[in-house]
């Protein structure tokens, strides 16, 4: 008799649980979206308000979030009893290749985030001397073997050593060029010691007093600078 009981409370709980309005999703947060925005997030989840916070399969939430090139991961968790927590980590936008009609945003890895009309707003280098077919979209990787020397230097130093960077010219794989957002040509020359290089651009770029060309980098430790006359 105890064992029935028990049965039938399991079962009362239960149906309480799956048809109680007390669970129903009534707010929906969003954290760690830059690019994308809120109501994209919500849309690209699929869940909609009022909703059993039970009946909602948080794997198959995540999975159609990361479907979205811009994504990297995103976590889902029930916050009881009616609030449906949503993080998301998007893909990092490094740089950018002017491409027919506007410009393609690549992460660290190569790969297309998004295809957008300008990036005036944004403080990334456009990577030149390399050409991308016109239909790449978001989510594809580019394989491109100058490309990877430009990602090369992207990589080699914290993103903040690089701010001064306007422009990264990969047109010749073994003289790779670098222009700062004052217009100032720095010759790093092959992808080696890409590190020290731009320590050394740091530098000596800290220690200008007087208009330049260029500084090359060629030789790291013993560069070059060449002043306007």
């Amino acid at each position: 008799m105890k064992k029935v009981f028990l049965f039938l409370l399991l079962v009362l709980a239960l149906y309480f649980i799956f048809h109680s309005e007390i669970f129903n999703i009534d707010t929906l947060t969003v954290k760690g979206n830059k690019l994308l925005s809120r109501e994209k997030v919500i849309k690209l989840s699929g869940v909609k308000k009022g909703t059993n916070i039970f009946k909602v399969n948080v794997r198959e939430i995540e999975e159609k979030i990361e479907d979205h090139p811009v994504v990297k991961n995103a976590s889902v968790k029930r916050i009881f009893p009616d609030t449906l927590a949503v993080e998301v980590q998007e893909h990092k936008p490094s740089a950018v290749i002017a491409v027919e009609g506007g410009f393609v945003l690549l992460d660290a890895e190569g790969y297309c985030i998004e295809r957008v009309e300008k990036v005036s707003y944004m403080s990334l280098p456009i990577i030149t001397g390399v050409e991308v077919e016109e239909k790449v979209s978001p989510g594809d990787k580019i394989s491109n073997k100058k490309l990877d020397l430009a990602l090369k230097v992207l990589s080699s130093s914290n993103p903040n050593d690089l701010s001064f960077a306007a422009e990264i010219d990969v047109n010749n794989p073994v003289c790779i060029n670098l222009y700062t957002r004052s217009g100032i040509k720095i010759i790093l020359g092959e992808a080696e010691k890409i590190g020290e290089k731009i320590e050394t651009a740091k530098k000596v770029l800290s220690q200008l007093d007087r208009q330049i060309d260029y500084i090359d980098l060629r030789y790291p430790k013993s560069p070059v600078v060449k002043y306007f006359n």
